[in-house]
């Protein structure tokens, strides 16, 4: 008996390459013999879609997904991640289009809240979804707060949809050394860094040119009583610079352009009509400005605050942060 653990897939269609890249991952995903499915078992880490996603064709992702999970796995359990909320009158709606629709499969359960249970072959999971705790912040909530049960079951499996606690930082995160069960694997950081780098899966993609390099490759992980073991996943993709005018040499993988020293995108477009162009870098007065590129649009303060910390560098004392994230 097995159960394997998959990180954020953020299925969508907002770029002309989702498609593709998206196609060639679940491609992959269909010839792996995971062994036989009733002795199969698969943990999704959250994040199914991504936030701002076309319905219809990123619904064909889904489906094309699960369907082919259903037919591998005995059971599916899908933790919940940010990008699964959506809110609604102020408030937060966990049971998008998506889910409702994952929902009607009957080998697919969503886990929603914090909760201790046995898999269908008797394995004992931890989770720790990405939620909302009125008057709470969710890290220390999940580092302090639960049941004691939580901190003190030996499970087979803690997992959630968290960013872990780095030592030695004043940045957030959940305290995962409170728990005593010692097999883990994390969502919601795209990257594999830091000291608990193992304990990530890591997304499917890079979604970002700042998630390309990674410590760790991404993988899909493998869990039996006795330990477990790791699936690589291939590069799909990459990101690449071109100078405006030079010709684009032949790759292997499905590359995503920055063009260099342009005007502006829809120039880009005239002189490459055939290449995925995420932006242009144009040339002002011998300064480079970087034009095009779609701006980082966040679902609310808190995961702005989150995203300007990281990129940043910048440290915050937990007072001070506490403060800022009980203001927004």
């Amino acid at each position: 008996m097995k159960f394997y653990v998959l990180g954020d897939t953020h299925f969508g269609t907002a770029h002309l390459w989702d498609k593709e890249v998206f196609g060639q991952f679940i491609d992959w995903f269909d010839q792996i013999d995971f062994g036989k499915q009733e002795e199969c078992e698969l943990i999704q880490l959250g994040d199914v879609v991504n936030r701002a996603s076309n319905l219809g064709d990123t619904l064909e992702l889904v489906t094309r997904f699960f369907d082919i999970a259903c037919s591998k796995f005995k059971a599916i359990y899908i933790i919940g991640g940010n990008h699964d909320h959506k809110n609604l009158n102020g408030k937060s709606q966990y049971a998008t289009q998506y889910l409702k629709y994952l929902g009607n499969k009957k080998q697919i359960r969503t886990i929603y809240e914090e909760s201790i249970f046995d898999t269908e072959n008797g394995f004992k999971i931890i989770a720790l979804p990405f939620r909302r705790v009125e008057g709470k912040v969710l890290d220390d909530y999940y580092s302090n707060e639960l049941s004691e049960e939580f901190y003190t079951t030996k499970a087979d499996l803690l997992c959630g949809h968290i960013a872990i606690r780095e030592p030695k930082t004043f940045y957030g995160g959940v305290d995962i050394e409170k728990f005593a069960t010692d097999q883990r694997a994390f969502g919601h950081i795209h990257i594999r860094w830091g000291n608990y780098k193992k304990d990530y899966t890591g997304s499917i993609l890079p979604f970002k040119i700042d998630e390309e390099k990674s410590e760790l490759n991404r993988v899909i992980k493998c869990f039996t009583k006795k330990g477990h073991s790791e699936i690589e996943i291939p590069k799909f993709m990459q990101y690449k610079a071109l100078q405006f005018g030079e010709k684009p040499q032949k790759e292997d993988l499905i590359t995503i352009y920055t063009i260099k020293n342009c005007k502006n995108i829809q120039q880009a477009k005239m002189q490459y009509p055939n290449l995925y162009i995420r932006g242009v870098e144009k040339i002002v007065n011998n300064i480079s400005v970087k034009a095009g590129e779609k701006n980082e649009i966040f679902a609310n303060s808190l995961d702005a605050l989150d995203n300007m910390i990281k990129e940043t560098a910048f440290i915050i004392k937990r007072k001070t942060l506490f403060l800022l994230k009980s203001i927004l």
